[in-house]
């Protein structure tokens, strides 16, 4: 069925994948063993493009880019997650780690409670809290 207005495609998808699930996950696991490549190439793509937005969130002033003072790296590969409150042990246990939790916060607004920083820069917080400085 073809329709002109996107919306009420979308509507018509939804609509028929809940009366449909178990076919429609038969007719998507198929695909994905005939297409593991593909696949893979998606994911690792929007796992990338989801890693920017949510670091880029939480930099500082929305930009990619380490949030400690006078720190410059604005590489995504030197970059990552760090909660505010030194509470990481006890969310990954709930949330994992990497992208799922990357994916995990956009998917719940992006909350408080985390800030972008380079590597270098997460290792010396974790040293100062280790020296009870912070």
């Amino acid at each position: 069925m073809a329709y002109k207005d996107p919306q009420k495609a979308l509507e018509y998808g939804r609509s028929w994948y809940h009366k449909n699930k178990d076919r429609a996950r038969k007719v998507r696991a198929v695909w994905k063993e005939k297409n593991k490549r593909r696949h893979a190439e998606y994911n690792k793509q929007r796992n990338a493009e989801v890693k920017l937005e949510v670091l880029s969130h939480y930099g500082p002033n929305g930009h990619l880019q380490c949030s400690w003072p006078d720190c410059s790296v604005i590489d995504p590969d030197m970059l990552s997650l760090d909660h505010v409150n030194n509470d990481g042990a006890k969310d990954r246990k709930t949330r994992g780690t990497g992208g799922r939790l990357y994916s995990i916060l956009r998917t719940n607004g992006l909350p408080d409670g985390f800030q972008t920083l380079c590597h270098n820069h997460q290792w010396k917080k974790e040293l100062m809290r280790r020296r009870g400085e912070f």
